[in-house]
């Protein structure tokens, strides 16, 4: 699996953040460990991710999203969420803060030592929850939550940690993808704490559907199916093909600037100490380049968030000549719009079953407890009720 694993981007790091050592704490009031392997997770390997990905065959080249989650990727998505025509955002934060309290109390009766949310902790998502789980819990647990970004983690922790005052729930941060947590979480011993996974965003639908589950399904191997307490994962399934064109492609520019962003930060990236810096630019000069997206209907209703040159662009990488046509489609992120249907089909091929559904159901996103389902099949009557929303609280 490519590098781009957790929703953050690059290796930069602050002061305080420079050269950690792998697996140990850093001298910084927040506390937070890099569980980084090294030959895995540098920039070197985003820099491979790139090369292979624009030396694709003539329309399957690919840019990795990862470029967008740098520090002013983060801003400008930021500018994003909160435009009313971006329904995705809006229709989570309103699940989450209808259904705290139930949500909170599925994750406490399942009675978890851990809880390692995908990314960055959101003040609008992460802290109405946390503050439930808290009031709930009668033991003390450790909320972990997992970022490629240590500058950006570090932020959203300081911003926690001044909101919130928990007496249950001990606050950790872990610099990493999602294949290092996964690792991580395999090495504890002699038997992997009680875990439960918080993962946000519809950024599962980001992957495709073998990826997802296979990447959701290293943490169940990795803690073991009977300490694997369940997974919450945000799906967006609306299937309005207006509506989500609509979302992805906001008029005032902010997606294009968002986009486009992926384009300066591969330039920064590839021409730092290159020998041909000045051709590594003119290939990525972002007045060469534009957004275009659309959807599309091949694999079920998906978003496809592509850059393409304005001419006819060219570079020589590692010795590799790189050619783009003018017109031509660099994907940068697929946002996939999966049914219910889609997801049973994910969760059952990693074991995993959907126990409690919370869905606005105008727009069909939804929000799922996944736990390992130990009668290794899925019930259709509770399939269709999931299907229909029937098993929403």
């Amino acid at each position: 699996m490519p590098l781009l694993q957790s929703p953050r981007n690059d290796m930069s790091t602050t002061n305080q953040l420079e050269n950690p050592k792998v697996g140990e704490p850093r001298d910084n009031p927040i506390d937070i460990t890099d569980i980084r392997r090294p030959a895995l997770s540098n920039s070197k390997a985003l820099e491979n991710d790139i090369i292979n990905g624009l030396l694709q065959p003539q329309h399957k080249k690919t840019l990795p999203s990862l470029l967008l989650w740098d520090e002013e990727g983060q801003r400008l998505f930021n500018k994003i969420i909160f435009n009313p025509r971006y329904y995705p955002y809006r229709a989570e934060t309103n699940l989450l803060a209808h259904f705290t309290v139930n949500i909170a109390r599925t994750i406490v009766s399942s009675a978890p030592d851990i809880i390692i949310e995908f990314g960055s902790p959101s003040t609008r998502k992460t802290i109405p929850l946390l503050f439930a789980l808290d009031r709930l819990l009668t033991t003390s647990i450790t909320y972990y939550t997992l970022d490629v970004d240590p500058v950006q983690l570090e932020k959203s922790l300081l911003d926690l940690h001044k909101l919130t005052e928990l007496r249950n729930i001990k606050v950790r941060g872990l610099v990493g993808t999602y294949d290092d947590g996964a690792h991580w979480l395999a090495q504890h011993s002699p038997q992997p704490p009680r875990t439960a996974i918080l993962w946000f965003g519809s950024t599962i639908c980001n992957f495709d559907k073998e990826e997802g589950g296979e990447l959701l399904g290293s943490f169940l191997k990795a803690s073991d199916a009977d300490n694997f307490c369940g997974a919450l994962i945000a799906v967006d399934g609306c299937q309005d093909g207006e509506r989500v064109n609509t979302a992805y492609n906001l008029p005032d520019g902010d997606t294009s600037n968002r986009i486009l962003h992926a384009v300066d930060a591969a330039s920064q990236l590839l021409s730092k100490d290159c020998a041909n810096a000045s051709e590594v630019e003119n290939f990525f000069n972002r007045e060469s380049w534009c957004f275009q997206g659309g959807c599309s209907r091949e694999e079920g209703l998906q978003y496809d968030t592509c850059v393409a040159p304005l001419r006819d662009v060219s570079v020589t990488l590692r010795r590799q000549r790189i050619y783009v046509e003018v017109g031509e489609r660099v994907r940068v992120i697929t946002s996939r719009k999966w049914t219910v249907d889609e997801i049973v089909e994910v969760s059952k091929r990693q074991g995993l079953v959907i126990s409690e559904t919370w869905k606005d159901k105008g727009i069909n996103y939804g929000l799922y407890w996944l736990q390992p389902n130990s009668e290794e099949h899925c019930d259709e009557a509770d399939i269709d009720a999931h299907r229909q929303g029937m098993r929403a609280r």
